[in-house]
């Protein structure tokens, strides 16, 4: 019951944190700021483009950001997350929590056979995180002094 605790609660953080670091993206950026500005629909290519620059590249940037910093850290804390919660096969229970990023990134870029990819890396981190810091978190734990025996 708790590993099924530990996956769902590690599902919503997984999902949680795709969320604020798409919230993040979209006001922090100057790629966020041109794809959520209005005007951009009406105005032509040059002016779009004297105002922002190229939006092509604008935006391919901000997708690099995203599936090269944010995507692997929000990987990190999830498998971090569950190995210090988790006590059964918490690599796999890592993995099973990132479904939802990684549906996320499957969707995005259309099942893309480099998404694929970049999801099997994601689930990699992940699951290699949550089982080294398990590995770590037993072996920290002081073991029980064992009466002497006569």
């Amino acid at each position: 019951m708790r590993t099924i605790l530990v996956g769902l609660g590690a599902a919503l953080l997984s999902w949680i944190l795709l969320c604020l670091c798409v919230v993040a993206w979209l006001s922090w950026t100057r790629a966020g700021r041109f794809a959520r500005d209005q005007r951009v629909m009406s105005e032509d290519y040059s002016a779009v483009r004297k105002e922002y620059g190229d939006p092509f590249e604008l935006l391919d940037r901000g997708k690099r950001q995203q599936e090269f910093v944010a995507f692997p850290l929000i990987s990190i804390i999830t498998g971090v997350v569950v190995g210090l919660a988790g006590k059964v096969r918490p690599g796999w229970v890592a993995v099973v929590a990132l479904f939802p990023l990684q549906i996320f990134l499957l969707a995005a870029n259309s099942f893309a056979a480099w998404a694929f990819i970049r999801a099997l890396v994601y689930f990699l981190l992940a699951f290699f995180c949550a089982s080294w810091v398990q590995r770590m978190k037993v072996a920290s734990t002081p073991k029980a002094a064992s009466p002497p025996t006569a």
